[in-house]
């Protein structure tokens, strides 16, 4: 990240170029010719307006506004492909393509040290005890490997031909192959899949991310029902009795019954099933909400507001006045609240922790009564620690691999 004065020296005199004072801290700087080039990013009214300009000149290449509602920061920049990763408070790590303004990557969680290959092929976060790797594919960044270290390390890039990582550990620097380093997953692509439970964790709609079925399933008999949406999907929400799927620039919507299956069809339901569509922009940040029977979805500043049981549409002007509900993100797996738009802090996941505990040790898990339920053998413990969610019953568990797979465990 670059702070707010940029200074510049000619290496062959020794004089120094005119210092560039920047609006706010936080940007990125990169060769470009014989002078160099400078991505930044401020807030204007609620919406983020990244620059990129020209150091020698101060001429901007390029403006991009981006509808946040919070504010946001650079922390790097890939000049081969001009994506770009931000830092979204308080928690969220978002790519962009600058050139297109679409969206590319979306993870909530804290991830710091974001670094891109040098031909932006590959795209680096680390966390607390690991780097996540994604990897550029039919126009996303998808989960490609995850590496764990012990506490403490500091992820500082990839090698030219990002067949290496450069890992900071113990006052010394170290530089790992990638084929050599052990991880959860092949070196192959994956993936990721889609998920959403029904608050009563009876039923859950799958898809995979990019795919065009989402599977609904009744846990207690595992049946299921398929909607062939025709949609590249990219996320997934429920707010009562109606399903949202998300595909690029599109979200449309199903009316389910209240046995969660698609109204009115009894085979395999399809696109025409629909009960309505929204034509949405790739780069606005999107949301949906539901409180009592009306169900929102936000997409930059407008709102699409709708009956969450009938699926009828309503009107903004009246409903929205007294609407309270929690913000939820289409692209979190486990459903994860967002409650940025209401100033608090983010909430839990749907699927919330019991008062059952994990025994590290051991690697039992057991009810509040000590009662063993379930046991992992070591190499799993780490994967399950922050990825494992059940409800207050512990009847049912789920679980977020490493490539982003939702795992379904029934204890009765």
């Amino acid at each position: 990240m670059l702070h707010k004065t940029i200074k510049m020296y000619h290496i062959a005199s020794g004089t120094e170029w005119p210092s560039i004072t920047l609006k706010k801290e936080g940007g990125y700087i990169w060769a470009h010719n014989e002078s160099f080039r400078v991505v930044t990013v401020d807030l204007h009214h609620n919406i983020s307006i990244i620059e990129i300009f020209d150091v020698d000149t101060l001429t901007t290449i390029k403006s991009i506004p981006i509808q946040f509602v919070v504010d946001v920061f650079i922390w790097s920049f890939s000049p081969a492909t001009y994506r770009i990763s931000l830092f979204v408070i308080p928690s969220q790590l978002v790519i962009l393509d600058t050139q297109t303004s679409g969206g590319l990557l979306e993870k909530n969680g804290h991830f710091v040290s974001h670094t891109f290959s040098s031909s932006g092929s590959h795209f680096g976060a680390s966390q607390s005890d690991c780097i996540h790797i994604w990897t550029y594919a039919t126009g996303y960044y998808i989960p490609w490997r995850q590496f764990s270290f012990p506490i403490g390390f500091e992820f500082n890039g990839f090698s030219p031909n990002s067949s290496s990582i450069l890992v900071g550990l113990n006052r010394s620097l170290k530089i790992q192959r990638l084929e050599s380093l052990p991880s959860a997953t092949p070196t192959t692509t994956h993936i990721p899949q889609l998920d959403i439970s029904s608050p009563s964790g009876t039923h859950i709609a799958t898809a995979s991310f990019q795919g065009g079925t989402v599977t609904i399933t009744r846990l207690s008999q595992t049946s299921s029902q398929y909607i062939d949406t025709d949609l590249d999907i990219v996320g997934l929400g429920l707010t009562g009795n109606v399903l949202l799927v998300q595909g690029p620039g599109i979200i449309m919507a199903w009316l389910l019954t209240n046995d969660l299956y698609v109204h009115n069809v009894s085979g395999r339901a399809g696109r025409d099933d629909s009960i309505w569509t929204i034509p949405v922009s790739k780069r606005l940040h999107l949301k949906f909400s539901v409180e009592g029977e009306t169900g929102v979805v936000k997409y930059g500043t407008s709102f699409h507001v709708y009956n969450s049981k009938t699926g009828e549409v309503l009107d903004p002007a009246q409903e929205l006045p007294r609407f309270s509900g929690r913000w939820y993100s289409f692209d979190d797996n486990l459903q994860a609240q967002d409650d940025r738009c209401n100033g608090l802090p983010p909430a839990k996941y749907k699927w919330k922790r019991s008062d059952a505990t994990w025994n590290w040790t051991d690697g039992w898990l057991k009810d509040p009564q000590g009662q063993c339920l379930l046991w992992l053998p070591i190499e799993w413990r780490s994967d399950w620690r922050g990825n494992v969610e059940w409800f207050p019953d512990i009847s049912t568990i789920k679980f977020k691999s490493r490539d982003s797979k939702p795992i379904i465990i029934k204890l009765n």
